[in-house]
């Protein structure tokens, strides 16, 4: 009889295969596991063009540049940016959102879940694909512009500079078929803007940086509102100017409440004035140096609108007549939670309500949590406006179902028809990190990956049987 008999060729071919087989294993799986690895937070975050150079008074504007570079998909973009605000300031339109690419080639406007929400020195927003994941953001997209207006110029070779906060986000919020972890923030690399800023040169005049107002610029007669008006000079400025538009002016006097710095390169003076007829108005700030030398006024300047109360007296006996004016429509238009409506105690997440008036200016938004506890914003997120977009954020410190609800109401007290609310569900304790923090690629567990411990092992088994039975026949 042969040694190698039949059956222990066939064993022995058995063996050589599993010999070969489970190496082969081993490298597929060690392959996934890097191209899995290698998905991980491989996008920039970037502020073009920079450096840039301007004069006082001048805009400055940034073009906010995401780039996955064919490795993430990017759904969600959440900036929250700083600045220094005694060199720059934010303007109307200083924050424009772009068009974005979508999957079938055309273009797209994102949904701004958050924001803009405008803080001192800071700037909060976010953008998303919303309803539709195909449109992920794969390759370099310009997804927004930042512009400012340069106040003050700053030291020689040392810019001012504009940056990324480390609560910035880009996520995948999944539904496209890649390997990015859904959640996971994928931001690998921040790059910000910087400027310079100098004197103006070109010109004797002194520059006005900006006119302000303290709530909306659409209001009824009698309507009052306080002006601020703010400019630079290379040599000193003497005085301020408010032209209201209607006729009167007021020109603040050093030690005046709302004035400072005067007899120096940089001023402000603030005045109120009440518009009693119904109309439309261009008030204007001018800046005055020691010389006489005045900026021009249309570099400053708010358009104010005054409607007539139709609620007033007109009556020669004084009877109060009152005239159907109709319902002024307040409405709040959404209630969003981010990072979502789930989690684990303690669960913090942000709430931001968006909501509009169609004629009386929004004067408070108040925040219900549902457990209790409540809160309410009257001075952020475009509050004295026709339209806010309010942010706030909360802890829900036990496991839970809560109903959140946010009230928007206007300056007559009136509030919002219809509901604005979000259940939010959270979960027991849990030791579980916080998910907030800017994500780098997590090191493979020392043991290995699980996929390879499985297979090797029960490649050593079967080989081992093989054996045995090899040497039993």
């Amino acid at each position: 009889m042969s040694f190698l008999s039949g059956k222990k060729l066939l064993l022995l071919g058995f063996i050589v295969v599993l010999l070969v087989a489970i190496p082969v294993t081993v490298y597929l799986v060690g392959l996934q596991q890097s191209t899995k690895t290698s998905a991980e937070a491989a996008t920039t975050l970037s502020l073009l063009p920079t450096p840039l150079s301007k004069n006082v008074g001048d805009n400055v504007s940034f073009d906010v540049y995401v780039d996955p570079s064919n490795v993430n998909e990017i759904s969600y973009v959440k900036l929250v940016m700083g600045y220094d605000s005694t060199k720059l300031a934010t303007m109307d339109g200083t924050f424009a959102v772009s068009t974005w690419p979508a999957a079938d080639g055309s273009s797209f406007t994102p949904s701004i879940p958050i924001g803009p929400e405008y803080g001192v020195g800071t700037i909060t927003v976010a953008m998303s694909v919303g309803g539709s994941p195909q449109n992920v953001l794969k390759t370099r997209t310009k997804v927004a512009t930042l512009t400012f207006k340069a106040l003050a110029p700053t030291e020689p070779d040392v810019p001012t500079q504009v940056t990324f906060g480390n609560q910035s986000q880009l996520l995948s919020l999944g539904g496209t078929g890649g390997t990015d972890e859904i959640g996971s923030n994928l931001i690998s690399n921040t790059s910000p803007g910087s400027v310079n800023i100098t004197s103006q040169t070109v010109s004797g005049n002194p520059v006005c940086s900006y006119i302000t107002v303290d709530k909306s610029t659409t209001g009824k007669a009698p309507y009052t509102l306080s002006f601020e008006g703010s400019g630079t000079d290379t040599g000193a400025i003497e005085s301020i100017r408010l032209d209201f538009g209607d006729g009167d002016s007021s020109t603040p006097a050093k030690g005046d409440p709302g004035v400072s710095g005067y007899g120096t390169p940089r001023a402000t003076a603030s005045a109120s004035h009440t518009f009693d007829t119904a109309g439309t108005y261009t008030a204007t700030a001018v800046m005055i140096d020691d010389e006489g030398n005045e900026s021009e006024a249309a570099t400053c300047s708010k358009t104010i609108t005054i409607t007539e109360d139709t609620t007033r007296d007109v009556s020669p006996t004084n009877t109060p007549t009152l005239t159907p004016t109709g319902t002024p429509t307040l409405s709040c238009t959404s209630l969003s939670l981010d990072p979502g409506s789930t989690g684990t105690a303690p669960f913090s997440v942000n709430l931001t309500a968006v909501g509009t008036s169609s004629d009386i200016a929004i004067s408070e938004v108040n925040f219900d949590f549902g457990d209790g506890e409540t809160q309410s914003v009257t001075d952020a997120g475009g509050i004295g406006t026709n339209s806010v977009s309010v942010l706030t954020s909360h802890t829900y410190a036990s496991s839970g179902t809560f109903k959140a609800k946010a009230t928007i109401t206007d300056e007559d007290g009136n509030e919002n028809t219809g509901s604005c609310t979000a259940t939010i569900s959270v979960s027991g304790d849990s030791e579980a990190s916080p998910t907030n923090i800017i994500a780098s690629p997590s090191p493979l567990p020392p043991t290995g990956p699980a996929e390879l411990v499985t297979v090797g092992a029960i490649g050593v088994m079967l080989a081992f049987i093989g054996a045995i039975l090899l040497l039993a026949l």
